[in-house]
């Protein structure tokens, strides 16, 4: 009985500790702005996304290119 005591109070002390240390150990733009974080992100992901599509000599309108974005591949013929 004195071992699972003592197992009990070792579990909630190693616990507090896991929680203390995510707390302490966050980045600091997450506690400030989180969600301008995201908004940043997606930002870049959709401007290597435009850099993977355009340029490949074929206008691909489901994928977000215009004759605006992407005149390379969308000419007045396409």
């Amino acid at each position: 009985r004195k071992i699972i005591i003592f197992l009990a109070i070792l579990s909630v002390i190693f616990f507090f500790l896991i929680v203390v240390a995510m707390l302490v150990n966050r980045p600091t733009e997450v506690k400030r702005q989180p969600f301008e974080r995201k908004e940043n992100r997606q930002e870049s992901l959709l401007e290597s996304s435009k850099e993977d599509i355009c340029g490949n000599d074929v206008c691909e309108p489901g994928l977000g290119e215009t004759k605006a974005v992407c005149p390379q591949d969308c000419s007045a013929g396409d």
